[in-house]
């Protein structure tokens, strides 16, 4: 019997494990549902996959608002804090990450510091948490690998998504006064320059980074072998309605052509094209309707449209949603690697994407994939031309998102190409 070395590997993550939602989040949700079919598993975060034993560090699998009180709690020494904390995280459950990002991270840390100075590598997945291992494993020779899951620079997507930051008010003005956003651009370059390697799902999903974080053009420039590549993965959508009575509860006829956009409804996912090709295409076809969910400042203007344009807001039944509908238009001005794109492959919906960042990747691997230039004429085009075409082609290219699904991005997948991943280096 072959005697391996056992490799210890740790993925950290500072915050909470979530079914949906994107991000590193959900990112490492499902790779651990991945990891979690095709290894053994020692106990609930522990598995181990020939000689690699892979360690999961995070902060739980459930959110409620009583953790989230529990945790500003710890962090207030008064009272009257205590209180507008606790009130403005009721008000908005969401808001309290970016605020405890630093708390949960050392809390992390410090909880699981012995461990990690026994591992071989430790994957991240934020350039903040790297930096301060870094500073606290000093000289262990430990493999430090770091990936960043938002296109945007990880201090600007704390910026834009944090309500504190956002704000004009005391507390506004005491976050910035203990993390100016100086400081915290330091660390997160400095965290991405300490990482022995950067993971990305394709090598196309770096050109987003090329322009929004100049670093990484800096460090691909001078070493590209300092970049690996892992497809992700996710668990097929189901729907628990038909197509036919979904489309009928939002008030479409059988012949009615739908277009369905999901995420948020800002210029970087291209919404406004979107909107303005249906406009125009409405001149022509008075059966074209625009669903769309989630929220966003163009969400607004549903008000002035509302003839063709039926808006949900946030939904749960996405898979019902992409079943009833006749295309999923995800028509990005940049792309990083979009998990929906993915999801929406294994319902089998034909889908319009842009050429752009990570979404390059999928040119030409799927009839039922049109990929398209990021402005309105193309996808006008690219909408008549699926509106148009015979209901048998339709249902071959829903057959082949499936296959293409089945073949590259189930869980299982996910998990092998990670494994795969970490073995390289």
């Amino acid at each position: 019997m072959v005697n391996y070395m056992i490799k210890k590997i740790a993925l950290f993550l500072p915050d909470i494990l979530r079914k949906r939602g994107g991000g590193s989040s959900t990112y490492i949700y499902n790779l651990r549902l991945g990891i979690e079919k095709i290894a053994d598993k020692i106990s609930e975060d522990i598995f181990r996959i020939e000689n690699l034993e892979i360690n999961f560090i995070h902060c739980g699998i459930k959110e409620s608002l009583e953790e989230v009180s529990k945790d500003i709690a710890y962090l207030s020494k008064y009272q009257k804090l205590y209180i507008f904390l606790k009130n403005l995280a009721s008000q908005n459950p969401i808001i309290y990450v970016n605020f405890l990002l630093f708390y949960r991270l050392r809390k992390l840390l410090n909880k699981n510091l012995s461990f990690l100075k026994i591992c071989d590598v430790i994957n991240f997945q934020d350039p903040f948490s790297l930096y301060f291992t870094k500073k606290k494993l000093k000289n262990k020779k430990i493999k430090m690998n770091l990936t960043i899951h938002s296109p945007d620079d990880p201090v600007v997507e704390i910026k834009n998504a944090s309500y504190f930051y956002s704000k004009d008010n005391l507390f506004s003005k005491l976050l910035h006064h203990i993390y100016p956003f100086k400081v915290l651009q330091r660390i997160s370059n400095q965290g991405i320059a300490f990482a022995d390697y950067l993971i990305y799902p394709t090598k196309e999903a770096i050109d987003v980074h090329f322009n929004t974080i100049p670093l990484i053009k800096t460090i691909y420039s001078e070493n590209h072998n300092k970049f690996l590549y892992c497809i992700t993965g996710c668990p097929p959508l189901k729907n628990e309605k038909s197509r036919e009575e979904i489309r009928s509860m939002l008030g479409f006829k059988k012949d009615d052509f739908v277009i369905l956009f999901i995420g948020r409804h800002n210029e970087y996912k291209g919404f406004d094209i979107l909107l303005e090709a249906v406009i125009e295409l409405r001149k022509k076809y008075r059966d074209i309707y625009l669903v769309s969910a989630g929220k966003g400042p163009l969400s607004e203007k549903h008000a002035n449209y509302q003839e063709f344009w039926k808006y949900l807001g946030f939904v749960e039944n996405v898979g019902d949603l992409i079943n009833a509908a006749d295309v999923h238009c995800i028509p990005n001005r940049e792309s990083y690697f979009d998990i929906g794109l993915v999801e929406s492959l294994s319902i089998g919906t034909p889908i319009i994407t842009t050429y752009t960042g990570g979404h390059k990747f999928f040119k030409d691997k799927s009839r039922g994939l049109v990929v398209i230039n990021p402005n309105k004429e193309e996808l006008i085009k690219a909408i008549e031309y699926l509106k148009n075409i015979p209901e048998g082609l339709k249902e071959i290219m829903k057959e082949e998102n499936k296959k293409f699904y089945q073949q590259n991005f189930t869980l299982e997948n996910f998990a092998l190409n990670y494994i795969s991943t970490l073995k390289k280096p």
